[in-house]
């Protein structure tokens, strides 16, 4: 049966559709643990709650060959809001999920951002979608990207403030998730009928990994444009009677990352991370090997290229050995890049206006 909520529920708004959860999905779901349940109970009632915050003004996208982006008339009540799980059942949730690795370039510094995983949602299975209105039975696929971005570096130990970021003085560092969804649809004209547009009215998610510090997850919530918030804090989780206590390394945090981690960063260990090493491709200039830093692909190259081949001597033989040189870039070059994996969950609900 559709989960199907008054239009008192959500004000004048609309009406909440969500899929069916059977019998069949029960058997097939994952044992989950208690912990994880719990937070996915809470991550289920923060979307739940951004519809009905929400569906009074959702934006969409302006036609782009419209010169009027404030006109009030872009900005809708939601018509009918429709979500990708079944309300209230952490298993659907559990599917609602991604499991990637991400490579990080910190050479870039505070700002750098990790490779993005990229997924498209198909319409959920309503079982029931003969009685909807005609404007639900065409719903558009949904983007969704998932990338890391570096809020804060806090080296522990600096030699100089010339020092690489690579140097042991920098081993961990604060790192916010991004999400950001994506009606895949056309822009629609002011003559749309009602039932013509659709957007994103509310996503929320959070990242756990083995490479996070202390067991702290990064979490987002909001609308099209979800910014990093700390929403599975101690309020959510007395309201969802959740039976596992909070980390208290997210409850009352500690050290240079503390206000990071309470607007919903996490704290990436380099030290439980994989370097990615520098891949030579040209042997005849192993400096311009990819993933190499700026800084070791210089020296490489002042050391092998630079003024060294004309200079008189050891230095002028020593480029002239090929297997020397080799072996030089090999023990020089280094990578700023970091490689780790995160098990991302997330919700969101699309709204037809």
């Amino acid at each position: 049966m559709l989960a199907h909520l008054a239009h008192s529920a959500m004000g004048q708004a609309g009406t909440l559709h969500a899929p069916d959860w059977t019998a069949a999905d029960e058997s097939s779901a994952r044992a989950l643990p208690d912990a994880l349940s719990d937070k996915l109970r809470g991550l289920c009632y923060r979307v739940r709650k951004g519809v009905a915050r929400n569906a009074e003004a959702i934006e969409y996208e302006v036609p782009s060959d419209s010169d009027d982006e404030d006109d009030d008339s872009w900005r809708r009540p939601a018509w009918h809001s429709l979500m990708y799980h079944a309300e209230g059942i952490p298993e659907s949730l559990d599917r609602l999920r991604v499991a990637a690795k991400f490579t990080i370039n910190l050479e870039d510094g505070v700002g750098a951002t990790s490779s993005v995983h990229r997924l498209v949602l198909a319409p959920p299975t309503l079982t029931t979608a003969a009685l909807l209105p005609q404007s639900l039975r065409d719903v558009p696929p949904v983007a969704v990207r998932f990338s890391f971005h570096v809020a804060k570096l806090s080296p522990s130990r600096r030699l100089s403030r010339k020092a690489a970021l690579a140097s042991p003085g920098l081993q961990r560092l604060a790192l916010e998730l991004r999400m950001d969804p994506d009606v895949l649809q056309r822009a629609v004209n002011r003559s749309s009928a009602r039932g013509a547009a659709w957007g994103i009215s509310c996503s929320a998610a959070f990242a756990a990994s083995r490479a996070f510090a202390r067991g702290i997850d990064a979490e987002v919530e909001g609308g099209l444009e979800p910014d990093p918030m700390r929403w599975w804090n101690e309020k959510e989780h007395s309201r969802q009677g959740a039976t596992v206590a909070l980390n208290p390394r997210v409850v009352d945090p500690t050290g240079p990352y503390a206000e990071d981690i309470e607007d919903g960063a996490t704290v990436l260990d380099l030290r439980r991370c994989t370097n990615v090493a520098p891949r030579r491709c040209d042997c005849s200039r192993p400096w311009l090997a990819p993933l190499a830093s700026r800084r070791s692909s210089a020296a490489v190259w002042a050391l092998l290229a630079g003024g060294a081949r004309s200079a008189p001597g050891p230095l002028r033989r020593l480029c002239a050995c090929a297997e020397l040189g080799e072996a030089i870039a090999d023990f020089a070059l280094e990578s700023l890049h970091y490689e780790f994996e995160a098990d991302i969950h997330f919700a969101l609900t699309l709204a037809n206006f």
